[in-house]
């Protein structure tokens, strides 16, 4: 009886005093910042009935963060650690690893303390940060034109992962001068005088995109760097700006076309108005003259006047307004046709309204090109304009056909 009482104390003060053991697991590395931290803490000897038994703290450094008393069911935390959370069905199965959002899990030494009825242990565990660079689009450089009113200094990350502005932090530099520093923490710029327009978009930068707007007169040529840091992660990216030279407004071939279409309007047009006068010139009336001649002359001048301005090279309000010369004045055409068919009205009815139709379209298109380009840096409706002129220019040769060769009797029938 007194061996058998003797072995049963024998082997509660054996099991009292024996130690919770843990996995050797020294250290844990996060890699690429991941949303939630997990740090381990794996006890291999607890064979808990119930969570009554079991008692739980976390240390980082000495700092004692989280703790968990099962015979209560209750949770205490610090601030610093908020989100610090373990899984109560893991922990009875001896998992008592912490898990912690990324933006609180800091590098350094946490300790977890398990206490098991009268067993207790601890291991330390070191958590390290091993994130990858953050990743930018391959942009490395940037020409800039005279006429650009706004300069963009391209910075596009690609590998971000941000939820909250607070995780970032940016900083733009003009060859070695930083020119802006924003700290999504404090949500706070900073910039200097010389760079006063600089400025970035901060919803964008949540997406990746850390590009710098710049006003043109101060965008100098030379190179800018973006620095972005995601708490662990950083990088950088720098771009070249560059002076675009020999630029021109618009294409070359477009700047020909625009220019001769209108010419060619006009000479089509006096070409019309001389078979009227040489064929017909006993049947139209002195009003009829001084309405074609006069409108004729007006625009012959303003095509001369536009074309005059309008010569290739960068954008400047001189060629802007030489275009406006150019494109408005083919509306004239339109608003002739009548005066031209009207003394055969009845017979050439049809082609008239054919002709008046084709030509206002061609008219309305140039107006809409014009309206699009006259005062962009650089224009993407050029093309807009050359297919209106040209509608207006082939539309006054069918009319000169159409005087010349199938209807001869036009203007006999002046009244």
């Amino acid at each position: 009886m007194w061996t058998l009482v003797t072995t049963l104390l024998l082997s509660s003060l054996c099991c009292g005093s024996a130690q919770i053991l843990f996995k050797n697991i020294k250290s844990a590395t996060v890699t690429d910042c991941e949303k939630d931290v997990v740090i381990p803490c794996h006890a291999t000897n607890m064979e808990p009935e119930s969570l009554e038994e079991l008692y739980l703290v976390w240390f980082f450094g000495k700092t004692r963060i989280f703790s968990f008393d099962g015979s209560k069911n209750t949770y205490s935390k610090i601030p610093a650690f908020q989100s610090g959370r373990i899984s109560t069905s893991a922990f009875l199965k001896g998992d008592a690893s912490l898990t912690l959002n990324k933006n609180e899990a800091k590098a350094g030494n946490y300790t977890c303390e398990v206490t098991e009825l009268s067993r207790e242990g601890k291991q330390m565990v070191e958590l390290k940060y091993s994130c990858t660079k953050l990743l930018f689009k391959n942009i490395k450089s940037l020409m800039i034109r005279n006429c650009e009113k706004v300069v963009i200094i391209p910075c596009y990350i690609s590998s971000i992962k941000a939820e909250d502005i607070k995780e970032l932090s940016l900083k733009w530099s003009f060859e070695k001068t930083r020119i802006l520093t924003f700290g999504g923490h404090s949500n706070t710029y900073t910039k200097i005088p010389t760079f006063k327009s600089a400025r970035i978009s901060i919803p964008g930068l949540l997406k990746g995109n850390a590009s710098l707007t710049l006003d043109r007169n101060e965008a100098k040529v030379g190179s800018y760097t973006c620095e972005v840091k995601q708490l662990n992660r950083e990088g950088r990216h720098t771009v070249k700006l560059k002076q675009h030279r020999g630029s021109s407004w618009f294409p070359l071939r477009e700047y020909i076309l625009i220019i001769i279409f209108p010419f060619l309007t006009s000479l089509l047009f006096w070409a019309q108005f001389a078979i009227l006068m040489q064929k017909y010139e006993s049947n139209i009336s002195k009003r009829k003259i001084i309405v074609l001649s006069t409108s004729g002359l007006l625009f012959t001048l303003v095509v001369i006047f536009g074309a005059s301005h309008f010569i290739p090279g960068d954008f400047s309000e001189k060629k802007s307004n030489g275009l406006i010369f150019l494109v408005i004045p083919s509306v004239i055409p339109v608003f002739l046709q009548y005066h031209k068919f009207m003394p055969a009205i009845g017979r050439t009815l049809h082609a008239m309204i054919i002709l008046t139709v084709i030509q206002a379209l061609g008219s309305a298109l140039a107006v809409v090109g014009l309206y699009f380009s006259v005062n962009e840096c650089a224009p993407k409706y050029g093309f807009l304009v050359v297919s209106g002129l040209f509608i207006v220019t082939l539309v006054e040769l069918l009319g000169l056909i159409y005087m010349k060769w199938l209807d001869p009797q036009i203007g006999l029938n002046e009244t």
